[in-house]
């Protein structure tokens, strides 16, 4: 009987980590896909200040 407790403690255990593991790895992928998203709005700032300024060069 105390055995069988054991092995049920360390499947918990084992099922805790499978679970913490899982989350981890969400987390680092909704990081990136946030990272992402920053830099193609970084990058279309920087965009549309570059327009601008070419549009603002260009006198007609």
């Amino acid at each position: 009987m105390k055995t069988f407790n054991v092995l049920q403690e360390r499947r918990t255990v084992n099922s805790s980590l499978q679970t913490l593991k899982q989350a981890t790895i969400e987390l680092t992928n909704a990081e990136k896909n946030n990272n992402s998203a920053m830099m193609r709005c970084n990058m279309l700032k920087c965009w549309g200040k570059i327009s601008q300024s070419i549009n603002t060069g260009h006198v007609h």
